[in-house]
């Protein structure tokens, strides 16, 4: 099993230029879990909304076109208990098939899932069996030359004091005049608190978070209502 968030990153295909990074293990033992109870059968699932009830680390990546909207979404965990693609299918009457040479489940709602290597599993949405195939085939653990080197660097972040991270790579993704009057705007606007992205308002996040031409990156507010559609499946 990947020992780190970090370590899932590399099943993640290198065209992704945004993800969120969890640690399900870590958010147990902040302060606020502890205090609420969200650490019991019923706690970091439904108190931080929508969390896999069985993944010890999380991470969801995508690749955004902030032309054309969210062209790819995947989530890839670490289990505390391991789980079948019987138990898969029967949880969400997913079907049995094979894609990209590998036994998966196809779950219409929620996309293909799969089991990576032992103990990880993984939900590409939306369920298009070519490009799902084509990542099977070439997915191994590790990050492609391509993987962007900011999202790397977000993912060593995660730990016990930053359990969860969400980051976005704006590397070439808007052109230098459109940043700096993005930057003019703000500089006029009221002072606001450091951006904390809503995993729904992403594509907006991306454009707010082009301050400079690498990227930037935020811990993750909780309430997520994409994972909700990766937890019945991880």
């Amino acid at each position: 099993m990947d020992d780190t968030v970090a370590d899932l990153l590399g099943w993640v295909p290198d065209r992704a230029n945004a993800a969120l990074f969890i640690d399900a293990n870590a958010i147990q033992k902040t302060d606020m879990v502890v205090r609420l109870k969200w650490a019991g059968q019923m706690g970091p699932t439904y108190g931080l909304e929508s969390l896999p009830p069985i993944a010890a680390r999380l991470v969801v990546g995508c690749q955004i076109d902030l032309n054309g909207g969210m062209d790819w979404e995947m989530g890839v965990a670490a289990q505390r208990k391991r789980t079948t693609d019987a138990e898969f299918a029967k949880a969400n009457g997913g079907k049995h098939a094979t894609v990209g040479g590998k036994s998966v489940v196809v779950i219409e709602k929620h996309g293909i899932a799969a089991t990576l290597a032992p103990g990880v599993v993984t939900a590409h949405q939306p369920p298009n069996r070519q490009e799902s195939g084509r990542w099977l085939r070439a997915a191994t653990g590790k990050a492609g030359p391509g993987m962007s080197p900011y999202l790397k660097q977000a993912a060593a972040l995660v730990g016990l004091q930053t359990p969860a991270v969400l980051a976005f790579d704006t590397t070439d993704l808007l052109p230098a005049a459109k940043i700096k009057g993005g930057l003019d705007n703000a500089n006029r606007s009221a002072r606001v608190a450091p951006v904390g992205c809503h995993w729904r308002s992403v594509q907006r996040g991306a454009r707010q978070c082009a301050a400079t031409t690498h990227g930037c990156g935020g811990v993750s507010r909780w309430h997520n209502p994409r994972l909700s559609r990766l937890r019945c499946v991880i």
